[in-house]
């Protein structure tokens, strides 16, 4: 049933000409392991201010807003996110408007993959590392550890290290530090 969601959703903003890609866990199956998830996770490259022209679109995708205690509006306005439900279904999908550069370059970078006969726009999985090490949740520095494990030798590191300092310093965390140990620590073990 997710391959033909992602499908449907993949369907839904190529038709409107919204820019898109599936982020969070469902790129995690793609480029690193198999884990639960419960939902789909999207970035869309366009800011809250188009609103009323996402609800229509969504609404043909058979999406419906969660209930947040809210005006909706009010909610995506405040954190940039867009809860729905997919009828059919019933599995959470959560919107994200975009209005930072790096997300739409990230958008474009993004990988196409077959599912279910469509092609759907995944974040590259770069973009999945450096989304992951910015959430900083155990089950994000998990996803990060199989997707470098997985294509380690295939990774633009140099990418990820260039968003992650970005990062550190605008946001005054630890991301490209934590990410250079967690990369250490996974190397020692892979050798010899």
């Amino acid at each position: 049933m997710v391959s033909e969601l992602l499908a449907e959703l993949s369907r839904g903003f190529e038709q409107a000409g919204i820019p898109y890609m599936i982020i969070g866990g469902q790129a995690v199956l793609i480029y690193g392991r198999a884990r639960f998830t419960e939902d789909v996770d999207v970035t869309i490259g366009v800011a809250p201010s188009r609103f009323q022209e996402i609800s229509k679109i969504i609404a043909r995708m058979r999406l419906v807003p969660v209930d947040v205690g809210m005006p909706v509006q009010e909610f995506v306005n405040a954190s940039m996110l867009f809860p729905c439900v997919h009828t059919p279904s019933g599995m959470r999908v959560d919107i994200a408007f975009s209005i930072l550069e790096y997300e739409r370059q990230a958008i474009v970078r993004g990988r196409l993959v077959e599912v279910a006969g469509q092609n759907v726009r995944f974040a590259a999985p770069e973009d999945v590392v450096v989304m992951k090490m910015i959430a900083g949740r155990p089950r994000d520095v998990e996803d990060v550890k199989a997707i470098y494990l997985k294509n380690r030798n295939q990774l633009d590191l140099l990418y990820i290290r260039h968003w992650l300092t970005n990062y550190s310093a605008e946001l005054a965390e630890p991301f490209i530090g934590d990410f250079n140990n967690l990369t250490r620590e996974l190397d020692l073990k892979l050798e010899p």
